[in-house]
């Protein structure tokens, strides 16, 4: 009997970590201090910098729309040593802070520039959305919100997929203007806390 009691309890805990949503992205997790954050990336070889353009793998910190912290930790890799995460390759790694806790993880890639989205950088940006959105339907169809979609006849503006679990929320967002801006980014967030750092995106 309490073999079956404990066998029961087993697959009732493991129903519960299935329906969630993870809490980490790569190196980082939700709920983590700026300093364990830094101890990360030195961790990797990365140095703080007080640039925002970069050459080399690097971290700064830069401006947020957040008045909480009024910066964010923004990390920068070459596109011949990019960061790689779901098999997919990233230039750049935003990680956001609410009251000096991690609340938002998100990697990036692509050109936000005029005229510096290449056809090779576009078509690797239409790959990487197309790649992620099936992965994420295929872990996470369930958590499957009502996302945007603001794409027109010509195939410009911007696909957001979202998938949340109430606590946490993963998006996939895959821009593209001829001429001004191409990318793609997957992200990960605490949805209260982001609604409480940033809730002129809800209003």
């Amino acid at each position: 009997m309490k073999k079956l009691i404990s066998l029961v309890a087993f697959c009732l805990a493991t129903l519960v970590m299935n329906a969630q949503l993870p809490t980490a992205l790569g190196d980082f997790i939700l709920g983590s201090s700026t300093s364990s954050v830094e101890e990360t990336l030195n961790a990797k070889g990365l140095n703080k910098v007080e640039i925002g353009l970069f050459r080399e793998s690097t971290y700064a910190y830069g401006d947020t729309d957040v008045p909480e912290e009024g910066a964010k930790i923004k990390i920068s890799f070459p596109l011949s040593n990019p960061y790689i995460y779901a098999g997919e390759k990233w230039q750049y790694v935003n990680i956001y802070f609410y009251q000096g806790k991690v609340f938002k993880i998100e990697f990036r890639t692509g050109s936000w520039y005029e005229g510096g989205g290449s056809a090779s950088m576009i078509k690797d940006c239409q790959n990487t959305y197309k790649t992620l959105e099936k992965k994420m339907n295929s872990q996470y169809a369930k958590y499957r919100k009502k996302g945007i979609n603001e794409r027109t006849e010509s195939g410009e503006g911007r696909i957001v997929l979202n998938y949340s679990d109430g606590k946490n929320t993963i998006a996939v967002e895959h821009t593209y203007y001829e001429y001004e801006e191409v990318s793609v980014s997957l992200s990960l967030f605490d949805t209260a806390l982001d609604k409480k750092a940033c809730p002129w995106i809800y209003e």
